[in-house]
């Protein structure tokens, strides 16, 4: 909860129309990411750019979120 209050300080004084929702919750990250998607209008999601041989290796929930589309989701970098 502390990393996810650094994160987003100042986002609501620079952007203040936009509503975030601040969740803290255990599971598998794509199935989280994508059950909270199912409501929103739009899901974002950072990749790490990894090449193909490591992402084999070590996985990529963006990948995986974008498998189970669970709404408009935009995958930044």
């Amino acid at each position: 909860e502390e990393v996810l209050a650094l994160a987003l300080a100042g986002i609501a004084s620079d952007y203040p129309d936009l509503t975030v929702e601040r969740v803290v919750e255990q599971g598998y990250p794509s199935q989280v990411i994508n059950t909270h998607a199912e409501n929103a209008r739009l899901a974002v999601v950072g990749t790490h750019g990894r090449g193909a041989i490591a992402r084999f290796l070590l996985g990529s929930i963006s990948q995986e979120v974008l498998a189970r589309l669970a709404t408009v989701t935009a995958v930044v970098r």
